[in-house]
């Protein structure tokens, strides 16, 4: 079961005119650039869900459990049904796409005051030199029944980056049809795949080494 369907079962209790639309969640995304001796190694991850989404996926584990085993258990059962889709997230290099995986033992979540926290590592099989090469970094879920976005450029942590390195966050270039078919899908359908519908509401992260 993926993290779409986990979505979908947290959202039926819920009698509101708020998910007479897709999407029905949000999830505040943050991402960190990890580098060793000038080479991209990975990218460290946190995923901050929304309140609604943070109260069904906690609030009856935590019923049953004290806090610290609680997380573990949220953290393992995420980890299970995301590492398939390689938790949404894409990244190419000079539009060619790029292996990642999931860094052992790095997947954590924790609870800040009412949104779940949830992260973790995403490590490439082989590192990239940061030079004279240019990135894309996308996250997104294909029926875009979750939204999942950067709020601002500086969620981005350039820190490890050298100098000779840019990132640029672009945001997604839709119309008013897409837009207007979005809004008119409810709580039980799902988005034609055809459509991608995730990936034309998603932003670019940009990362272009001289």
């Amino acid at each position: 079961m993926g993290l779409r369907h986990y979505w979908k079962l947290f959202f039926l209790w819920t009698v509101s005119t708020a998910v007479i639309a897709h999407p029905h969640s949000y999830i505040d995304l943050k991402a960190k650039w990890l580098v060793t001796d000038n080479q991209l190694t990975g990218i460290a991850f946190d995923w901050q869900l929304d309140e609604i989404t943070s109260l069904t996926l906690t609030y009856d584990i935590f019923q049953q459990m004290p806090y610290p085993q609680a997380m573990k258990q949220i953290a393992e059962e995420l980890t299970q049904n995301m590492q398939s889709s390689t938790f949404f997230t894409h990244l190419e290099q000079d539009r060619q796409p790029r292996v990642l995986y999931l860094q052992p033992n790095s997947s954590q979540a924790e609870q800040n005051k009412l949104k779940t926290k949830f992260s973790f590592i995403l490590n490439l099989d082989q590192p990239i030199t940061l030079a004279n090469t240019e990135l894309t970094l996308t996250t997104y879920e294909p029926s875009y029944y979750v939204s999942m976005a950067f709020q601002n450029h500086t969620d981005i942590d350039a820190a490890q980056l050298p100098p000779n390195c840019q990132t640029q966050l672009i945001e997604p270039n839709y119309n008013q049809v897409l837009q207007d078919y979005a809004m008119s899908l409810d709580l039980g359908e799902t988005a034609d795949e055809d459509l991608n519908l995730g990936k034309q509401f998603s932003q670019k992260v940009i990362l272009k080494c001289q």
